[in-house]
């Protein structure tokens, strides 16, 4: 177990978050072209209902810059905060 104050935390769950968003917004995609609609045996807007375009170069680099979030959340045993020792 290991207690710190929620306050030194704050800058790592607001990075996590927004980067988490950022992740999650790439993933989500954005519509595809509507020409494409054919290679995919579909209708247009059947195709733009069912179907996201997402560049996967973000989504890679997306996923790696939340993962080296992640791992600096091993590092936060040097924030724990200590035992104030009295007498």
């Amino acid at each position: 177990m290991a207690i710190f104050r929620k306050d030194s935390l704050q800058r790592e769950r607001d990075q996590l978050a927004r980067y988490f968003q950022q992740l999650s917004e790439t993933l989500r995609g954005s519509p595809p072209q509507a020409s494409l609609a054919e290679r995919f045996h579909q209708n247009p807007q059947d195709f733009a209902r069912e179907y996201t375009d997402i560049n996967l170069e973000q989504l890679t680099d997306d996923i790696a810059l939340f993962k080296v979030t992640v791992d600096t959340l091993k590092n936060l045993k040097k924030k724990a905060a200590r035992p104030i020792h009295l007498g």
